[in-house]
Order: C-alpha cells, then sequence, then structure tokens
C-alpha cells in the first residue's frame, strides 16, 4: 500500500502542471519549437528535483527564519540559472522555455512535498502508536499498523484534495516564476530578474513552512490563491512577449473569427 500511496502523491503532483501546460501553450499552437519546449520541461523536472531537496531540507530546520530564506532564495536563483543560455538572450523564445522548465521544475517540486507529507503520516503513526524501531526496524506487525494508519489518514478527501491543492499552487507559482525568469533573459536581465523572483517568493515561503507543520486550511488557500494570482497575470503580461508580431496579428485574426 506504500507503494500505491506514492504513486497517488505523483499523479496529484502531474495533474496541476498538466493542465496549465496544455491550457497555456495550446493557445499558441506552431507560435513555439515543440521539441526545445519539451527539452525545457524535462530540464524542468531535473531543476525541480534540485529544489525539492533543497525544500526538504529547508522545512527540516528548526529555525522557519532560515526556512523561509532558503527557499525564497534558492528557487528563482536557480529557475534563473537554468534558464539562463547565451544562445537564448534577448530571444522571444526564452519565455516559452521558462514557462515549460517552470512547469516542469512544480511537478518534482510537488512531488517531494507531498511525499515528505506521506512520512509525517509515518511519524504521526509509530507517535500515536507507541511504537519502538529495533536496530532501526519496526516488527512485521508493527509495520502493518503503520500501514494501516497511514492509509486510514491517507485515503480521505482532507488529505487529498490539500495534495492537490498544493501541486496546482505550485504549478501556477513555478510557471509564473519559468515565465518570469524567460522574459529576464530575453531582456538581458537576468540577475535583477532573480532578485524580484526572490521577494515574490517569501510569501509563499511563508505560507509552505506554515501549512507543512499545522496542515491548516488557510496556509493551503493562502498559496493557491498566490500562485494562481501570480501564474494568471504571468501568463497574461509575459507570455505573449514570447511570441513574434506577425503571430501576434494571427491570434488577433484568430479571435476576431471566434467572436464573429
Amino acid at each position: 500500500m506504500a507503494n500505491l500511496v506514492t504513486l497517488a502523491d505523483a499523479v496529484l503532483a502531474v495533474i496541476p502542471a498538466a493542465v496549465v501546460f496544455f491550457a497555456a501553450y495550446g493557445r499558441y499552437d506552431g507560435m513555439f519549437r515543440d521539441n526545445v519546449v519539451f527539452l525545457y520541461f524535462i530540464g524542468g523536472l531535473l531543476v525541480g528535483g534540485l529544489l525539492g531537496i533543497v525544500s526538504l531540507f529547508a522545512l527540516g530546520i528548526a529555525a522557519p527564519v532560515f526556512t523561509v530564506l532558503i527557499i525564497a532564495l534558492f528557487f528563482p536563483i536557480t529557475v534563473v540559472l537554468g534558464i539562463n543560455r547565451r544562445k537564448w538572450q534577448g530571444e522571444r523564445h526564452a519565455v516559452f522555455n521558462g514557462g515549460a522548465l517552470g512547469l516542469g521544475a512544480a511537478v518534482m517540486v510537488s512531488l517531494s512535498l507531498l511525499y515528505r507529507l506521506s512520512l509525517n503520516l509515518r511519524a504521526q503513526a509509530v507517535d500515536e502508536l507507541h511504537l519502538t524501531a529495533v536496530n532501526g526496524t519496526f516488527l512485521p506487525e508493527d509495520e502493518s499498523a503503520i500501514g494501516s494508519f497511514v492509509n486510514q489518514h491517507f485515503w480521505t478527501a482532507t488529505t487529498l484534495s490539500q495534495a492537490l491543492l498544493l501541486a496546482a499552487s505550485f504549478a501556477g507559482l513555478l510557471f509564473g516564476l519559468g515565465l518570469l525568469a524567460g522574459d529576464g533573459v530575453r531582456r538581458r536581465r537576468a540577475i535583477p530578474t532573480a532578485l524580484v523572483g526572490t521577494a515574490i517568493l517569501l510569501p509563499v515561503a511563508v505560507f509552505l513552512e506554515e501549512f507543512v507543520n499545522s496542515r491548516a486550511w488557510l496556509w493551503i488557500a493562502l498559496m493557491v490563491a498566490y500562485g494562481a494570482i501570480f501564474g494568471a497575470l504571468a501568463e497574461r503580461r509575459l507570455f505573449i512577449e514570447g511570441v513574434s508580431e506577425d503571430d501576434r496579428k494571427a491570434l488577433r485574426r484568430r479571435r476576431r473569427a471566434a467572436q464573429e
């Protein structure tokens, strides 16, 4: 059943990023290089794996201030470094690259955090059932009791909803951050963009730290609202910067035709 919980975490981590990807990029079909966007999405998975490890490390620190600072500083710097290639500096397509990398990163960051929450359920089981490990391992009957506890608390509407909302918040947040970083590369202002990203991420880092420790609905609601607003604004204001003038005219003609 532990493998089933891990599989569920993976599915929940992928769904929001996939929805955002197809909804956002589908509008600009044919206006970007599919193979390049795909490669940046794969690169985003690697970047997200690193960010996930850093997040788990930061959340394990007893001092919340350091947790917030590490997440707020490391996320935008890493995303900018992942996008800032000499080939794409000054190029419009860097915006599309950034969005794809951000969504790839969102998948792995969400998976890492959901895995952490599942481990918290296991620790809660050990505590509430008053179990003790022998030489670092539990007896088979204890493992069975832990598995039953985890399944009982994981497969609930509350836990699954919070997990999906957490993944959705990072899909919006890192999609927006990727677009911001890509636009910074387009404008050849990558470093200032990283500093702006740090300022944007500070509230999210606070919300995340509080949510992981309390599982309160308030914090996940704030994360979802913040990620949705930031992602939507970035999509509206920045995504279009990756489109050439000719393609913009084609988009306007397509919209007028749809309205008639």
